[in-house]
């Protein structure tokens, strides 16, 4: 007799919910109780706007292809911006690993809420004159009391609006990578678009500027071990202006490279100080010869830690404190 289709869907389901109930780090339940008011909801084709505290944990990525992860936060600001490829995504990560130090500074795991961090210094602001009168706002959350915001991948919209000091101009923002159906080339271009709509709502006339700024990043991740002068250029071609970010060698470089200092290492092939907890680092460090033959490499002295080199393997977790 032969069986209808569905019967071996149903077999997967039901192995699927017994795996999940003998494995308690299965985040997403197969039963997500949605409701059927919220199932329709995805069908009426409403713009869902954000506002006041909504905004503080808001974040759609706006990056282009192959520059850099970007995203666009709930007050129009720029976040998460990293193009060396070396950001930090750990996943559900581990209770105490809830902050770790990077190159771009303090990094979270990755699943639960917190505010899109910043690490570079960006941004746009407005300069009304008007009347006599000189006012500048910059266009982010401090400056502006009741922005909105409408997330609609891949355009992002933001509204800038004050209750508070309201100012006689109304200011759109749209943020976005090209993303284009059945254009693959011009949805491949390597860059995010922040267009801005400046609409005068007084009846007299006004002078409006709008300045942005733009930290130089280059080398920021050995920045302490090089001698040189970061360079900004401006460069006009073919109706483009454009900045030109680099880093220039110089003698004559300002600043002082940072000393480094070790407090403490591997090389006694134990601990010693440290404390370890867990599995994931095993008994004691591992020797420089077995890291080599698992092709790890980079690692200076004879010993060093690695989670993956233990008899554990990926599987293994635990913590590693420095004393002091």
């Amino acid at each position: 007799m032969k069986l209808p289709l569905f019967t071996s869907c149903c077999l997967t389901i039901i192995l699927s919910a017994s795996a999940q109930q003998v494995d308690p780090t299965h985040h997403v339940p197969t039963n997500k109780n949605l409701t059927a008011a919220w199932t329709q909801a995805l069908w009426q084709n409403e713009r869902k706007v954000y506002t006041g505290n909504e905004l503080t944990t808001i974040g759609m990525p706006c990056g282009g292809i192959a520059a850099g992860q970007l995203y666009v936060r709930g007050d129009g600001t720029l976040a998460n911006w990293w193009i060396a490829n070396n950001a930090y995504n750990t996943g559900y990560g581990i209770d105490w690993l809830m902050d770790f130090e990077t190159v771009a500074g303090p990094w979270k795991v990755c699943y639960q809420s917190f505010e899109p961090f910043s690490y570079i210094d960006q941004g746009f602001a407005v300069t009304i004159k008007q009347g006599g009168k000189t006012t500048t706002r910059l266009l982010n959350k401090k400056d502006f009391d009741n922005i909105s915001f409408i997330g609609e991948y891949p355009i992002a919209y933001i509204n800038y609006a004050a209750k508070k000091n309201p100012i006689p101009l109304q200011v759109d923002a749209a943020v976005f990578s090209p993303f284009i159906p059945l254009n693959a080339k011009e949805s491949a271009t390597p860059g995010t678009v922040l267009q801005y709509t400046l609409k005068n709502t007084s009846g007299e006339k006004m002078q409006v500027a709008l300045n942005g700024w733009l930290q130089n990043l280059v080398c920021a991740d050995i920045k302490n071990d090089v001698k040189g002068n970061l360079r900004n250029r401006v460069i006009k071609s073919g109706g483009i202006t454009s900045v030109m970010m680099d880093l220039v060698k110089t003698e004559n470089a300002t600043g002082q490279a940072r000393k480094k200092e070790i407090f403490q290492d591997f090389e006694s092939g134990n601990y010693g100080k440290w404390k370890a907890e867990g599995t994931a680092f095993g008994k004691s460090p591992v020797t420089n010869a077995a890291a080599l033959n698992d092709a790890v490499s980079g690692q200076t002295g004879n010993f060093l830690i690695n989670s993956k080199l233990t008899s554990y393997g990926d599987s293994g977790t635990g913590k590693l404190t420095s004393p002091g």
